[in-house]
């Protein structure tokens, strides 16, 4: 229940209008009390201010409170701060009326309230919820339910119809039931669990033995049959790890995992779990009260970090997870402190809000999926970008080769939706716009070196590097295509590795270009582009400027290039929305070397991307001279 303190400030302030800061306890040892007394409200503030060291050591560190009133809501804001002001921590509750929530009472079961005595995400009758999710989902979510072809099937699944757990080769025998789970989950960093082999495959037709499995399989097996689906894929048991024919099989699926998401009933996400030992349902603290009775009236008191379960999750950081989160229909996240339901159409939902909490928190991590009628086509190219930012930010164990197959599901979806061939990280139409991407963070960003490893990816793409990246240069892709492009692309060509698998490693990839190659000159190899010590040259053009001032993007750190030319290359023209001026962009490139078979000088030059440019309010002369420039043709590898 809540402590006093909290309570009397809810009484006294729940229906005011917004006021001035307000104390809380006075003491960091009050809050703890509260906390361990079950106050719900001192526990998140306790939590926050215990991971701000300075805040717990200081003696002197004060909690005020203010509150708003935003869209018939109650908003409670705790700052906590030393007296230096230089650490702080800030925590926010949404306080909601009994009314604010809808038919609560329609997915069969309230909000945990003060006798409950769960102690597992997996206790207390948690199916009851979930089932009621996924029926209404079913039922009543045309946007979750559109374009589902029923009778595709993985090549292979788990059969939990029986008492053992076999593997169902479903070419060979079709299941009972059209229904089937996926799992996302973390591998870890040494996976040395159960996995599918060549050398198993046979014996797992007749039985995978369940004791052998680790936690979060035998949780999802047993999730998906409380919940009334009886066949299962986990990639690790799907998929042959290692053993003949295990490459070609991991090719093969790979081509198809957009489709193994896509089409599945439900996924269970493992959010809590930091490796596959740590399983769906995990012990927490017993759920005190969240609901509290002021002057007569119900209200809710929610965490506004309550998707912390999910953002802050080792699986939110995977790369793979992102891509079947944002392939499947429906997801069932089992966090650390509750469960939480996620679908195209309701957004997200949670044991604390089971009808839906995209109206109050809208959540980012509740968007809408790219896939589906209600999607118009122009936007499809600004989701992909969003998705671009995200994914490169995410970890991957081996980026050599999994670069490209990590986010190769929705690629092939968009590709087939869009109706346009995926090219080394791009869509065909969208170059040379696309061309523009920077990297997030140059000083953190790296490009392997060829000697590193095998060839990943032409430095024109996105893959080339390891490090986030945002596409073209922070604005949205699908509105600079609106404008006329600089550059045209003449022909791309990209060979793989395996042809038959077009997610999967590259050997090389080209584009044959026509544009303007404005030459650049390092003005001082060891000054700096800004005040640290960045080991970048400045470049400047070599015959005067553009616009009032520019930015440069180098892809990575390390700049070796001793004897190189450099050039600019614009790719297209932005007008700015409240003046007659103009953005340029495109990209910084670097003179290759470049010798025909008979070791004479190739007729056109061959270049490599080492960054990206913007020049800034560019005047109607500068415009009409860009415009003007001479053309000629080149290879960008």
């Amino acid at each position: 229940m809540l402590c006093n303190v909290c309570y009397t400030i809810l009484a006294n302030r729940v229906a005011e209008k917004p006021s001035s800061p307000l104390d809380h306890h006075r003491t960091l040892a009050a809050v703890e009390k509260a906390s361990a007394a079950g106050c719900p409200i001192c526990l998140k503030v306790l939590g926050a201010v215990t991971h701000t060291d300075d805040l717990e050591e200081d003696p002197g560190t004060k909690i005020r409170v203010s509150m708003r009133h935003p869209d018939g809501t109650v908003s409670i804001t705790f700052t906590v701060s030393p007296p230096t002001n230089v650490a702080y921590a800030w925590i926010e509750f949404l306080i909601l009326p009994e009314s604010y929530i809808e038919s609560l009472e329609t997915f069969g079961r309230p909000l945990i309230g003060p006798n409950a005595d769960t102690t597992a995400t997996g206790g207390g009758g948690w199916e009851e919820l979930v089932v009621a999710w996924l029926r209404n989902c079913l039922h009543s979510h045309p946007k979750c339910c559109a374009d589902h072809d029923t009778g595709w099937y993985p090549d292979r699944l788990l059969d939990l119809t029986g008492n053992e757990v076999r593997l169902l080769i479903t070419t060979e025998e079709k299941p009972k039931f059209k229904e089937f789970a996926t799992l996302s989950h973390c591998w870890g960093p040494n996976p040395n669990f159960l996995q599918l082999t060549s050398s198993n495959l046979e014996y797992f037709r007749s039985n995978v033995p369940y004791g052998q499995l680790p936690k979060t399989f035998q949780d999802a097996i047993t999730a998906a049959r409380k919940i009334g689906i009886f066949y299962l894929w986990i990639d690790s048991l799907c998929i042959i790890q290692s053993g003949e024919g295990s490459a070609a099989d991991w090719g093969k699926q790979c081509s198809v995992m957009a489709d193994i998401y896509f089409y599945g009933t439900v996924n269970l996400v493992a959010s809590g779990a930091t490796n596959p030992h740590g399983g769906l349902f995990i012990d927490r603290g017993l759920r005190k009260p969240s609901v509290a009775s002021v002057r007569g009236t119900d209200y809710y008191v929610l965490y506004s970090g309550v998707l912390d379960d999910i953002f802050k999750s080792t699986l939110s950081t995977r790369a793979w997870c992102l891509q079947e989160r944002i392939l499947c229909r429906r997801a069932i996240h089992f966090g650390r402190e509750q469960i939480f339901w996620e679908c195209n159409q309701l957004g997200g939902a949670c044991e604390d809000m089971p009808t839906s909490l995209r109206d109050i928190l809208q959540p980012r991590v509740f968007q809408d999926n790219p896939f589906g009628l209600h999607v118009p086509q122009d936007e499809k190219m600004n989701l992909w970008d969003r998705i671009l930012d995200q994914y490169t930010g995410c970890n991957l164990s081996f980026p050599e080769k999994d670069k490209f197959a990590a986010l190769y599901g929705v690629a092939s979806r968009m590709g087939r939706d869009l109706g346009q061939e995926y090219i080394a990280g791009f869509f065909r139409d969208s170059l040379p716009w696309a061309l523009c991407w920077i990297a997030y963070n140059y000083r953190s960003s790296s490009r392997p070196k060829p000697s590193q490893g095998p060839y990943r990816a032409p430095t024109w793409s996105w893959a080339n590097i390891d490090g986030r990246v945002s596409p073209f240069a922070g604005l949205e892709l699908g509105n600079a295509m609106r404008h006329q492009p600089l550059t045209a692309v003449l022909d791309v060509s990209v060979d793989y590795a395996d042809s038959k698998n077009p997610g999967g490693r590259l050997l090389a990839g080209k584009l044959r270009l026509e544009g303007s190659l404005i030459p650049a000159f390092v003005m001082d190899k060891m000054a700096t582009i800004e005040t640290d010590n960045c080991p970048f040259p400045r470049l400047a053009r070599g015959e005067g400027t553009f616009g009032e001032w520019q930015t440069l993007w180098f892809d990575s750190p390390v700049f070796e290039y001793p004897e190189t030319n450099f050039c600019f290359l614009p790719i297209v023209m932005i007008p700015d929305s409240t003046s007659p001026a103009s953005t340029l962009k495109g990209l910084i490139l670097a003179e290759r070397v470049n010798t025909a078979p008979d070791n004479k000088r190739s007729r056109e030059g061959t270049y490599e991307r080492i960054g990206a440019f913007s020049f800034f309010n560019l005047n109607r002369d500068e415009m009409t001279k860009v415009v003007k420039l001479p053309r000629m043709r080149f290879t960008l590898e």
